[in-house]
């Protein structure tokens, strides 16, 4: 099984197409497709990133096969990185409200 087998099988099992995930992440559908025909090794690693994101996995399973999932902290990173600055500080007052909350649950 290589990376255009481990797509096509997450991308199935989020009931996605090649196209969706081209119009949602902004990849020429061209570009993709072709890399599938070649079935190439040289993708592009930002794109194995976007690809790994939008299907709920790691780069590394992606290229390589290992079964790893995506933690927690990995999605929140991501989110994060999406977020504008108001937004980002608005998240952060929310962790730290929870936070404290969970440790005065604690004593």
């Amino acid at each position: 099984m290589d990376i255009y087998d481990r797509i096509n099988e997450l991308l199935e099992k989020n009931q996605k197409t090649r196209k969706e995930m081209c119009d949602e992440l902004g990849i020429s559908y061209h570009t993709l497709n072709s890399l599938y025909k070649r079935r190439t090794e040289r993708i592009k690693f930002q794109m194995v990133q976007e690809i790994a994101n939008y299907l709920g996995t790691t780069s590394d399973y992606l290229a390589f096969g290992n079964d790893t999932v995506v933690s927690y902290k990995d999605k929140f990173i991501d989110i994060i990185g999406k977020l504008n600055d108001e937004d980002r500080a608005d998240l952060f007052k929310y962790a730290e409200y929870l936070y404290s909350k969970s440790e005065s649950e604690k004593k």
